[in-house]
């Protein structure tokens, strides 16, 4: 069986899906990574994160590269100020293990552009941070467009009216990336928010004696650390498999359950900037409550996950992670 080929987009560092996912991808013998990229604020130390983690992996030769870190329509001023703030406690990890891979000193959009047309057709490129590197390679290179197997990306919500991270770092970007024509599976915060680890996964993770999910788990401590404790309680957040589940849904099948959607992002609105807003659905009963149905007068441009099987996703990742 030919393996699934996949080319990584990633702002690793911030919430702890990130590493998760990338941990997911490097333990998956069906998944061959061509290579990874990082987007939004400090991305290079991100890259150096990542690569940290691909050394744990024992991925020596795959290709890292930092990308954009300033969103395409962020003034220098605000993204000074962000640069500076900016503080992700994962990074404390790199006192620890020291990469002895280097990030690579090329052009994120002539990376991604390479890695595409090596693999023309064939390849699925996974997004689980802003859009920015991607929309930036498909205004310089909009054919490419067509020469991706499909675009998986991890971000936005259909049932509610409010914006998700990923998109509303970069509204513009995901509108190009959405406008682009290119085939787009969206992995929403509609599945993703019920898939999530319980304190007995992270302990597995850190008393497995293998170093990938021992390294995730100082990973998961250090974000727990740096996000704090559910309201009103004594215990720490853990983790949603937000990345993760869009890792799982290129080599997962039956996961997933999607619809076909005319999505717009939102650009201009005070209160709804980064909204993925769906045109043109309208609900429809359904043997289980309503759906979503998209009118026939309306082209779709993705597909979007609308249900998830959890106890699948869940039992997935930690076995792969464990394994």
């Amino acid at each position: 069986m030919s393996k699934k080929i996949v080319l990584l987009d990633t702002d690793i560092g911030d919430d702890i899906d990130d590493a998760l996912a990338l941990g997911y991808l490097g333990k998956s013998g069906d998944i061959f990574l061509a290579g990874v990229s990082t987007v939004f604020l400090k991305t290079k130390e991100r890259a150096r994160l990542g690569a940290a983690e691909l050394q744990v992996l024992g991925e020596f030769q795959l290709p890292i590269v930092a990308g954009a870190g300033r969103p395409l329509k962020m003034k220098n001023s605000i993204y000074r100020m962000k640069l500076k703030k900016h503080k992700p406690r994962q990074f404390e990890v790199l006192s620890r293990i020291k990469p002895l891979i280097k990030p690579y000193e090329i052009d994120v959009v002539e990376f991604l552009k390479n890695n595409i047309e090596a693999h023309s057709g064939k390849i699925s490129l996974l997004t689980i941070g802003p859009l920015t590197n991607i929309a930036l390679l498909f205004k310089k290179y909009p054919a490419l467009a067509a020469k991706v197997k499909e675009i998986v990306i991890m971000g936005g919500v259909i049932r509610q009216s409010f914006p998700e991270w990923n998109i509303l770092c970069d509204p513009e970007a995901a509108e190009i990336v959405f406008n682009s024509g290119a085939a787009i599976k969206m992995i929403g915060l509609d599945v993703t928010l019920k898939c999530f680890l319980e304190e007995a996964d992270i302990r597995s993770f850190e008393s497995s004696g293998r170093e990938l999910p021992v390294l995730l788990g100082k990973l998961i401590r250090l974000w727990q650390k740096q996000v704090g404790k559910l309201p009103g309680s004594d215990k720490y957040h853990t983790p949603i498999l937000h990345d993760p589940l869009a890792a799982m849904s290129i080599n997962t099948p039956g996961l997933l359950e999607y619809r076909p959607f005319k999505i717009v992002i939102e650009t201009k609105g005070k209160y709804t900037r980064g909204v993925t807003v769906p045109v043109g659905n309208y609900w429809k009963p359904a043997r289980t409550g309503f759906e979503f149905v998209l009118s026939p007068k309306e082209k779709p441009n993705a597909l979007v996950a609308v249900n998830v099987n959890a106890k699948l996703a869940v039992k997935t990742f930690t076995e792969r992670i464990l394994g």
